[in-house]
């Protein structure tokens, strides 16, 4: 099999997956979960709702009344100041029933008195939810969490839950009854198929015995959802490594193009994905060539699958161990409901935390999925070769293409790779293994030598992990890691050059060289901030410095020694607590994530802290840190939150202009922030949820708030990007091949990170050196138009970008 065929069977795969799940849904009734069915619904449920509010606003007396007052009591919901009626509703509940009605399997349900039926009696419970929650909060709560721990997804099943606990709480409701909801449901149908008679049909047949009406798709429409589900599954192919290696990246007729060799492939990755005409006309009159040259060279490197390492996460997912890395087998349970005397606050933070934890088990199905892909694509490729594609986000950070085995995937899936060639290790290979080593254990806050040091201590234990690495020794011992496949890996390479004796074996692991906090290393470069500089390792020393842990005592000087402080006094703050509130400071972090991750730690940890609860006591515990915490990082990480909060003023001043920034970065890449937005309503019931619909040509402009936020992040994502080309296109003229990056860790093999180690300083260095970035951001700002001005950027300190240079643990 060549290239082409292999492209063409993995877009050709990926239509076929697409289109089998999109029929199986439509045929179990889950046409409104589709692609094409999701799109009509938030399309035209606007429509229908609107013709429904008329017909429902009409003056009918006698039982037409009766049946028109009911929808209107359907459509009733109160918006905090008044009682309003949103027709939006009846009108959603009715043309998602008639999607899923008329899709099924089961065609009976089309039939016109069972649909009707079914309508009537959805808004019907769905109005009786409505009403039960506005008198019993958090006793609903109990129940729809009781309802997702089980994975209740079935209406109606979710129906006779209801239904009981309604009974049993003796609720006073004035019956429908099947006459009331068939006439209720034979009007929202009426007004459906009068505003979507390209849709819908009304069609009388003969069943054997009667004439009977059934709601019929139309023609048309099924020739719509067929072409639409086929347009859409070409944009669907899998995402794979290629068996030959990819195209090189060459501007053509204005265009970029390169990496797939197919062309249906190459739609689906573009080297830029651009939204709207400007961006795309942005980039077009741009020409990112060292991105495109940076790329070309990471694309050449040639990779195998590291056999050891796919069995032994196999077999550590048969024995249902994880080690925090590899994906659960189980879901998290949500939280209880805090309960009937909950208070609204801690309603509120029960309801955070469930959806954390729904986003947590919705993240750890997707890795499930990658991870099986991934171990399967693994046995595809045993015996053969393979190379990555790569392309850039609009902020130039560089990607791989590949949705399965990836150098930018988890620590697991990481592990499962190899560089396909070996070059001799050599003394300095040796020393960079074993730092590689120590690194992955995750004794990276000591010196070099000392790592060095420790990975030779640890001779015994990595050769009883090699010769049975998932045996009892191997699982408590990886436990421990923080990395743990990456550091098997690393074993069987210690092992290869018989654990560092052997210069002259040949090593095939990338050797990784991380940043220290990147983002915060790069506000301290633009600012020359001396003391944000040293806590991220700029300048010399003799050990790594380590921002995180001066966070952590900073927080610990804050916090009083009242009751909540001294549970954290006596627990110490260490530095997984104050990590990720550090770390995502530069993209864009807040005080309530930083309360997030705070609750984690707690969650985490709640046996050190002495906490029962699940709810409340973890949510005070974060509540109370979360001021301290915000004022630590503000003490230590002074500039950059200056800098942040410029370009956070600049931003706003430029988006009340109307105007979408934009800039080159210090790689000549095209940055553009094209953050538009869209009128939209939202349509909240009670039974389906909520769904948000954008209506059609109603965009305004630029959205002032997102652009604001964004600034930060975007500008830092920008910046390591350009160090990491740079770093790259500098490697290239000195002959270094076989590459492994990823935005802050930048990897080749051993025997040649002693060159890269002082290449990936250098760069940085000039990248800084001349310029004052944010300077030269303002000014391509202000000529975005004649009467913009905005402030100057914060004072630079007296950090010398020179001594970069002697930096150890820059990048260690």
């Amino acid at each position: 099999m060549n290239q082409f065929q292999w492209e063409s069977e993995a877009y050709s795969e990926g239509m076929d997956k697409f289109f089998d799940s999109e029929i199986q849904a439509q045929r179990e009734g889950k046409m409104n979960e589709t692609a094409v069915g999701d799109s009509v619904l938030k399309q035209r449920v606007l429509e229908a709702g609107n013709r429904l509010a008329a017909e429902a606003t009409k003056s009918t007396a006698g039982r037409g009344g009766a049946y028109i007052q009911a929808i209107q009591i359907a459509a009733t919901r109160h918006n905090g100041r008044e009682f309003i009626q949103d027709y939006n509703i009846p009108a959603y509940v009715g043309l998602l029933t008639m999607l899923q009605a008329c899709y099924a399997r089961n065609k009976s349900a089309a039939y016109l008195t069972p649909m009707a039926l079914e309508i009537g009696r959805r808004l019907e419970y769905d109005q009786k939810l409505y009403v039960f929650r506005q008198d019993n909060p958090a006793f609903v709560g109990k129940i729809e969490t009781s309802l997702v721990k089980q994975g209740v997804t079935s209406v109606n099943h979710k129906l006779k839950v209801f239904q009981k606990k309604w009974k049993d709480a003796e609720m006073v409701w004035e019956e429908w009854g099947k006459v009331k909801q068939l006439h209720v449901g034979v009007k929202v149908i009426k007004s459906i198929l009068l505003e979507m008679d390209d849709c819908f049909e009304l069609v009388k047949k003969h069943d054997g015995k009667y004439a009977r009406h059934f709601i019929d798709t139309t023609l048309e429409f099924d020739d719509y959802v067929t072409a639409e589900t086929d347009l859409i599954s070409k944009t669907m192919p899998l995402m794979q490594p290629m068996i030959e290696p990819p195209l090189e990246w060459v501007r053509s007729e204005g265009e970029v193009i390169g990496g797939f060799h197919t062309p249906e492939l190459r739609r689906a990755a573009p080297f830029i994905k651009t939204k709207g005409k400007e961006h795309r006309e942005y980039v077009d009159s741009a020409y990112p060539h060292k991105h495109m040259s940076a790329v070309n060279h990471m694309q050449k490197t040639e990779w195998v699958i590291n056999q050891p390492i796919v069995d032994a996460v196999t077999e550590y997912v048969k024995l249902g161990i994880t080690f925090d890395v590899l994906p659960r087998q189980d879901k998290l349970i949500v939280p209880a409901h805090p309960g009937d005397d909950a208070t609204p606050d801690e309603h509120q933070e029960w309801l955070i935390d469930a959806k954390r934890i729904h986003g947590k088990n919705k993240q750890n199905s997707s890795a499930l999925i990658i991870l099986g892909q991934s171990l399967k694509m693994a046995a595809r490729l045993r015996e053969r070769s393979f190379w990555f594609a790569y392309t850039c986000d609009f902020r130039g950070r560089i990607y791989c293409t590949s949705t399965t085995l990836s150098p930018q995937g988890t620590d697991h899936i990481k592990a499962m790779l190899r560089f396909k060639t070996g070059k001799p290790l050599g003394e300095e290979g040796i020393r960079w293994t074993a730092i590689n080593g120590a690194n992955k254990y995750g004794n990276d806050k000591i010196s070099l030598d000392d790592r060095v040091r420790w990975v030779h201590s640890q001779q015994e234990s990595i050769s009883r992990i090699c010769s049975e690495p998932t045996g009892s020794f191997a699982r408590s011992y990886l436990a421990e890691a923080d990395k743990p496949f990456q550091f098997l890996a690393f074993c069987f390479e210690w092992r290869r050059c018989l654990y560092g004796k052997d210069a002259g074996a040949e090593g095939y692991l990338p050797v990784g060289l991380d940043g220290s906090c990147n983002g915060l290393q790069h506000y301290a470069a633009l600012l020359r901030d001396r003391r944000g500089g040293t806590g991220v390792n700029l300048l010399p020393s003799s050990v790594p410095e380590d921002i995180y842990r001066d966070v952590a005592n900073e927080f610990l000087r804050l916090v009083p020694h009242d009751d909540m402080g001294t549970k954290f006094h006596a627990i110490g703050a260490d530095r997984k607590l104050t990590k990720r509130p550090v770390m995502t400071l530069p993209y864009g972090s807040t005080q309530q994530s930083c309360r997030d991750y705070i609750r984690e730690y707690v969650g985490d940890n709640h046996e050190k802290f002495g906490f029962t609860d699940e709810g409340k006591q973890h949510w005070s515990a974060a509540t109370y840190a979360t001021p301290y915490m915000w004022q630590a990082i503000g003490n230590v990480v002074v500039a950059a939150r200056t800098g942040m909060d410029w370009l956070q003023e600049c931003a706003a001043i430029i988006g009340k202009k109307g105007i979408y920034s934009r800039w080159l970065s210090p790689a000549d890449f095209p940055v553009y922030q094209h953050y538009c937005e869209h009128d939209s309503i939202d349509v909240q019931t009670d039974l389906f949820g909520r769904v948000r619909l954008k209506v059609e040509g109603a965009q305004t402009d630029l959205n002032v708030r997102r652009a604001r936020n964004g600034i930060a992040p975007n500008f830092v994502h920008a910046l390591d990007s350009s160090h990491m080309v740079m770093t790259i296109l500098e490697a290239a003229t000195r002959g270094h091949t076989d590459m492994a990056m990823i935005h802050d860790d930048f990897g080749v093999h051993a025997c040649d990170t002693s060159e890269f180690y002082n290449l990936i300083r250098l760069t940085f260095v000039r990248m800084y050196y001349e310029h004052d970035w944010l300077q030269v951001w303002k000014k391509e700002q202000e000529r975005l138009t004649e009467d913009l001005e905005l402030p100057e950027p914060p004072e630079r300190g007296d950090l010398d970008i020179l001594e970069v240079l002697d930096s150890p643990f820059f990048f260690s």
